[in-house]
């Protein structure tokens, strides 16, 4: 499998995003364009949650395991809703005062993917 092609859970994580972040031609222009950023927010999504489950491994040709399909798509908003945001990290006005870390991902939404264990060199039926 290509890195780049989508599954069918993937396809389903696309339709759900559509219905979440719907289509504005005032901030997407072109539906290309917008199609292309839903489906690089569902790729980008893949490769964080396969780099921690596959810390040690080359996961190039892997695709998450399905139990994961919620969260690729929790991962996804969470890309998009960072779009704007990188590199802010606090902002304050008139006394009040609103700081969030934007670096990436939630460390919350990290720390739900549970790391293949096991010796490197093996990999596991479940994981192929």
């Amino acid at each position: 499998m290509d890195n780049y092609e989508l599954t069918d859970i993937e396809d389903d994580i696309i339709a759900r995003l559509e219905k979440r972040i719907p289509y504005n031609p005032d901030l997407f222009g072109e539906k290309s364009t917008y199609d292309l950023i839903l489906e690089d927010l569902v790729l980008n999504a893949r490769t964080i949650g396969l780099s921690r489950v596959f810390p040690f491994y080359d996961y190039s040709q892997k695709t998450l395991p399905e139990r994961y399909a919620d969260w690729q798509y929790r991962c996804a908003i969470e890309l998009y809703n960072l779009a704007d945001k990188t590199g802010f990290v606090t902002y304050s006005e008139n006394g009040l005062s609103w700081g969030k870390l934007t670096d990436g991902v939630s460390k919350q939404l990290l720390e739900e993917i549970t790391s293949k264990a096991g010796i490197p060199s093996k990999v596991s039926e479940d994981y192929e």
